[in-house]
């Protein structure tokens, strides 16, 4: 019995083992001819450990959110799948 994947989920910390995660996503999008969903979490908390870093929180997270999907776009570039980022 072959399974129908439709939509693949796959998360990175854009690091080299992560990024082998992400080849065998895109693989198995290929594969399927699904979709994929590309995830970076950003963690919040070292932000607001400490004082002086939450000062500017709204901004810091604006630069966060534009390098992570800055990196998201780049490690999927040339890559000729359907994929979005989360």
């Amino acid at each position: 019995m072959r399974m129908d994947l439709k939509n693949i989920i796959c998360a990175t910390d854009f690091s080299d083992l992560a990024n082998y995660a992400v080849n065998y996503g895109v693989s198995l999008t290929k594969e399927f001819s699904a979709k994929l969903y590309l995830c970076h979490v950003i963690d919040l908390s070292s932000a607001t450990l400490y004082g002086d870093a939450t000062f500017a929180f709204e901004t810091q997270l604006i630069h966060m959110e534009e390098y992570a999907q800055d990196r998201l776009r780049r490690l999927m570039e040339g890559r000729n799948i359907e994929w979005e980022p989360l």
